[in-house]
């Protein structure tokens, strides 16, 4: 039995022949949407590898499942019509303002 050993540490068995302990395997990150993606590579080299930015605030309007990087995405008021709109918020956080108009409370200041 002979083995192979690969920069990652990790030993492969070569019979039977794995595409890892492929004397072809090209190391490298094989996820196209990642900033690292390696168009020649054929094996991970490891999980991590991959930088994927994106929000990774589960629960955001651009969450990304598949992030490893966040992007900076925060939460705040994102609804178009309240006062204190964000356009730079990417998940609901709560805290809307509204201007309330046509109040039927006669003691109240904005009464109409």
């Amino acid at each position: 039995m002979r083995f192979l050993f690969f920069p990652d540490s990790t030993i492969c068995t070569l019979f039977p022949l794995s595409p890892q302990c492929s004397s072809d395997a090209v190391m490298g990150c094989t996820i196209v949407s990642a900033t690292n993606y390696d168009s020649t590579a054929t094996v991970d080299t490891t999980p991590t590898s991959c930088i994927i930015i994106g929000c990774m605030v589960n629960g955001a309007n651009d969450y990304n499942p598949e992030a490893t990087v966040s992007n900076g995405c925060y939460g705040g008021c994102n609804w178009q019509t309240a006062l204190n709109y964000d356009s730079a918020a990417s998940w609901f956080a709560g805290g809307c303002r509204f201007d309330i108009t046509d109040c039927m409370d006669s003691r109240a200041t904005n009464y109409n």
